[in-house]
């Protein structure tokens, strides 16, 4: 399952020129085109490992789109097995930018609370990219959170 919520549906298509010009009117240019190609994200180097104090203090991430894009960034874990044997999944930090473009700078805090415990547990980083005209990328990397010594 998705850390997010489902993409919106893209647009309606652009609508389609009549195949000859109406009378009294000069033949028009090339009808726009929709963009069906998704942005492609790049995310910056993160650690594989990371100790859960540095973990705590925050994780310092850089994404570029490929396009101008609104990203959606998360900070996510699976739980343990519950009494019902599903897993859920808890949102340890996240953050919204609005639309731009270039390469972009977060900083991801997880909320104290939920970071209770000395195991070791892998977090995964989730980014989704929403372009303009709704296309929408996901990249995810994982990194693996390790006691404090």
């Amino acid at each position: 399952p998705s850390p997010f919520p489902p993409p919106r549906p893209p647009g309606p298509p652009a609508p389609t020129p009549p195949a000859s010009p109406a009378p009294g009117t000069a033949p028009s240019g090339d009808a726009p085109s929709a963009d069906l190609v998704p942005p492609t994200l790049a995310m910056g180097r993160l650690p594989g490992r990371l100790a859960s104090g540095a973990f705590a203090d925050g994780i310092a991430l850089r994404v570029r789109a490929s396009e101008p894009s609104a990203l959606e960034i998360a900070v996510l874990v699976t739980s343990r097995r519950r009494s019902d044997g599903r897993r859920r999944q808890l949102v340890l930090a996240k953050k919204s930018l609005e639309l731009g473009d270039g390469t972009r700078v977060v900083r991801l805090r997880p909320r104290g609370r939920l970071l209770a415990g000395t195991s070791p547990f892998v977090v995964r980083v989730a980014v989704r990219a929403t372009a303009v005209a709704g296309n929408d990328a996901t990249a995810v990397k994982r990194i693996r959170v390790t006691a404090t010594r």
